[in-house]
């Protein structure tokens, strides 16, 4: 199986939070260089790819692992530092993920119940295995990839080898849910909580780690490199509260991963935790959306799309002269 580019097809969505219709372009381009337009809703403020690849083209863009190589591609010419490397092979990917998780556990860990945990977008099965070195919870994976499913099946960690919007839900009842790292990935988030909301026990705890649209604006100084073509959605603080409550569940945690203290305690300083619990209301029956969402955020965002026309010779001189020097 290859993926091409120029072979992809594509579709105009509406917003997967209200369906609303009416958005704002935020970027034409995206970090990678693909001509891949990102909006914000005007009605919620919830920021996405639109129009985006189609589902079968994304299912292909993950198996044949082509995301992982662009993403290479990229920290080589943009990292400062040279010596800065993503994992090159399963094992290290699990060795990471698998720091991380453990990292985590400490944060969520009284927040967790006993019983089946399962993880949307499991990768190696790192963050699996750390929950079950810990807690001694039984563990599940739903992953896309087709060499870390596999790698992970091999370390004793079930693991379902599918897109999460191609899974079909066993109604499991599962203790925890994670979502680490892989919400920005989704095709269409609202399932993803609909399925939490249903396979969750009644005293079960949603666990999500995303990233931080805001904050990767302020590490990159831009918004078309805080956007990129397999992060179908990308959210703000008050955009992923705002699908949390929506979707039934009561905000117990949330956290903005800013600080330094962070970082040495392992995570990742553009990320943010919110830990939740399923309260009696139908999901996506009530209005729980912040009406200065789409104002508040927009005018942040228009400050560094302003900010980027400045800079854009800068960072092109800077990415000609890494080129060169390495």
């Amino acid at each position: 199986m290859n993926f091409g580019p120029s072979q992809v097809k594509y579709e105009t969505i509406t917003c997967n939070l209200c369906q609303g219709k009416d958005h704002k372009i935020i970027s034409k381009k995206d970090r990678h260089g693909f001509r891949q337009q990102s909006v914000i809703c005007t009605s919620c403020g919830l920021i996405f790819l639109n129009p985006r690849m189609v589902k079968d083209d994304y299912d292909l863009f993950y198996k044949t692992d082509y995301y992982r190589r662009i993403v290479k591609e990229y920290i080589t010419l943009h990292h400062k530092s040279a010596s800065w490397r993503l994992p090159n092979t399963e094992q290290e990917s699990f060795d990471s993920a698998r720091s991380f998780g453990l990292a985590l556990i400490l944060r969520v860990k009284k927040h967790l119940q006993s019983g089946l945990c399962i993880e949307v977008g499991s990768s190696s099965g790192g963050i699996l295995a750390a929950i079950r070195e810990t807690t001694g919870n039984p563990v599940m994976g739903i992953e896309p990839s087709m060499s870390e499913c596999a790698f992970a099946e091999k370390l004793g960690i079930p693991t379902a080898q599918c897109l999460f919007e191609n899974y079909v839900s066993t109604k499991s009842s599962a203790a925890n849910i994670f979502g680490v790292q892989s919400m920005n990935h989704f095709l269409d988030p609202k399932k993803f909580f609909l399925w939490a909301h249903e396979n969750l026990r009644d005293d079960g705890s949603l666990i999500v780690v995303v990233q931080n649209f805001l904050t990767m604006m302020e590490k990159t100084r831009s918004v078309r490199y805080a956007t990129q073509i397999d992060h179908t959605y990308m959210f703000t603080p008050t955009s992923l509260q705002n699908f949390v409550r929506s979707a039934g569940f009561d905000i117990i945690l949330f956290e903005n991963w800013k600080d330094k203290k962070i970082k040495k305690a392992g995570l990742t300083t553009h990320h943010m935790l919110i830990v939740a619990k399923k309260n009696m209301h139908t999901p996506f029956s009530i209005n729980s959306i912040d009406p200065k969402s789409f104002s508040n955020d927009y005018d942040l965002i228009k400050r560094y799309m302003l900010s980027g026309f400045v800079r854009a010779p800068i960072k092109f001189i800077k990415r000609i002269y890494r080129q060169i020097t390495r």
